[in-house]
């Protein structure tokens, strides 16, 4: 076992449990899946690399993606020692608050709207400012044409952070995109129909 997570679970008593394992030995992951089906509300088997007649677990609906949302590659709530934020506890609070929203996110529920703090939304308008400014002579012309729109539709500008629910709202409607939603960290798991990368 390389890794384990618990948090509260579906079930109405109870913990959903993610556990990381290698299993080299014929069988043993047939029992282990068998004994835990005894013992739990429901299993769910997500394999890497299809070993024997298995095959590597993918997402086949939106509410899929729950499965793993928490399947990240570095930076969630964790920090590496050398993250300019380590040694900072208020920082690390935050953005474990952060991961925390992302974790308990579940496909159908509303997205959550944050509560940003006076420090984030003047950190927040400095950026948007600067950037505002240099849009015009150094992106691309997509993204100059298209950025009004976020302005316009998502509440993009000094003094307001825009809310993912707003965004994903925004793409729903004029991209038919769905699959916005909030994560703790880069994605491991390629998912093609989403546009993903690995």
């Amino acid at each position: 076992m390389s890794h384990i997570e618990s948090r509260l679970g579906r079930c109405e008593t109870g913990y959903d449990f993610y556990v990381e394992f290698i299993c080299e030995t014929e069988g043993l992951l047939d029992q282990l899946t068998q004994k835990l089906e005894e013992i739990s509300c429901s299993v769910s088997l997500m394999t890497e690399g299809g070993r024997g007649n298995r095959v590597p677990w993918f997402p086949r609906s939106i509410r899929d993606l729950d499965k793993f949302s928490n399947r990240v590659l570095s930076m969630g709530a964790e920090l590496s020692s050398d993250h300019p934020g380590f040694t900072d506890p208020v920082y690390r609070e935050r953005r474990a608050q952060f991961a925390d929203i992302a974790i308990k996110y579940r496909y159908g529920e509303p997205i959550p709207r944050v509560e940003y703090t006076e420090n984030e939304i003047n950190t927040w308008n400095e950026i948007f400012t600067q950037l505002s400014t240099l849009f015009p002579t150094h992106a691309c012309r997509e993204f100059n044409r298209n950025f009004p729109l976020l302005v316009e539709n998502c509440g993009y500008r000094v003094g307001n952070i825009p809310q993912l629910a707003d965004v994903s709202n925004f793409l729903k409607g004029w991209f038919t995109f769905h699959c916005v939603r909030s994560v703790v960290g880069l994605f491991v798991v390629q998912i093609p129909e989403c546009g993903i990368p690995r």
